[in-house]
């Protein structure tokens, strides 16, 4: 059966690309000119960097500050923005029929966020460069300033919330799959592997190794405690991204599993708990809000990629999915084996 859904609203991705994009774009040009414009006025060598008591411990050139807030103020936003708009496009499997869920709620958030992060990597930076001017004590305002740009930056977040409009999920209703004529007695075992897509692979494997990477050069460096909780969580972010990066997905009489290519961790719907299961078009940004074990408002997932997945509604009432291939012919299976354990 082919189910017609409706496209996103366009205008919840106008105001999106407004809020998370254009927002962004200005508040890091306005703060790059305004750092340019007061370069004249500070040391060639200033302060980059701030022990827990605002006393300045890390010196480095001038030009640092505008070059770094224009690289990370545009940087993950359009990054981030960019994956955001992506995931709102129809994925293949939907002119299959396949039901498509919300889309709107997370892409608000999203906006909102960026908003947010890109006034605090903003506001941050120029204030600290600005106390850095003649006749300022740095080492005495640093320790207020941070606290100024967080608030700057809820504000600015608040305000990009509000001005994006408020969208409901269109979400069809359950659609069970048909269920696979099953014999009595008779036994079926369903196995696929899914790997993540390439893009979000890349970028969260580049982020654990800079983070180890950072972690190493901070202990050569200063050796200090920052590199070794830095180098702890690089190397625990590098496992959980090895761990996500691919899984094996099983449907059999006892029920759905779900489990990482290192053997952890593994999920589990016991057959006893399974309602229904259906085959469904899964967004991964604008559903989740990202890659990999996703949590959402009544769903958890194990999202690697856009596209088909097999979406388990539980007896309590939540949900479970897992994006992968020929999830028509799991959902069947898994149907069957509820069906079948119900009579």
């Amino acid at each position: 059966m082919i189910v017609d859904h409706p496209q996103p609203d366009p205008r919840a991705r106008r105001r999106f690309i407004q809020v998370g994009l254009l927002v962004p774009f200005v508040l890091t040009i306005v703060g790059v000119a305004i750092q340019l414009a007061v370069l004249a006025s500070v040391p060639e060598t200033v302060a980059i960097h701030w022990n827990g008591r605002g006393e300045p411990d890390g010196y480095g050139p001038a030009w640092t500050f505008p070059v770094l807030t224009f690289v990370l103020g545009v940087g993950i936003s359009t990054l981030i923005g960019g994956l955001a708009l992506g995931g709102t496009r129809q994925a293949p499997a939907q002119a299959r029929g396949l039901p498509v869920r919300g889309r709107g709620v997370d892409l608000r958030f999203i906006g909102a966020l960026l908003a947010a992060s890109s006034a605090f990597m903003v506001a941050l930076p120029t204030g600290l460069l600005l106390l850095q001017t003649e006749g300022t004590d740095a080492a005495a305002s640093a320790a207020l300033w941070i606290p100024a740009a967080l608030l700057a930056a809820v504000a600015v977040g608040v305000l990009g919330w509000f001005a994006q409009p408020r969208t409901e999920p269109s979400e069809a209703g359950p659609s069970p799959a048909a269920p696979l004529p099953l014999r009595d007695g008779e036994r079926a075992v369903w196995v696929r592997s899914v790997t993540m897509s390439r893009t979000p692979a890349v970028i969260l494997v580049a982020v654990s190794l800079l983070m180890v990477a950072a972690g190493v050069w901070i202990l050569i460096a200063r050796a200090g405690p920052a590199g070794w909780v830095l180098f702890g969580v690089g190397l625990v972010l590098t496992a959980i991204v090895v761990s996500c990066v691919s899984s094996q997905v099983f449907v059999d009489d006892t029920g759905l599993r779900v489990q990482a290519v290192t053997g952890v961790p593994r999920f589990r719907v016991p057959l006893h708990e399974v309602e229904s299961a259906e085959a469904v078009v899964v967004n991964p940004m604008a559903e989740f809000g990202g890659w990999g074990w996703r949590w959402a408002p009544g769903r958890f997932g194990v999202v690697l990629r856009t596209g088909e997945g097999l979406e388990v509604r539980r007896t309590t009432g939540r949900s479970f999915v897992v994006t992968v291939d020929d999830a028509a012919t799991g959902a069947a299976l898994l149907q069957a084996l509820v069906e079948r354990a119900k009579a």
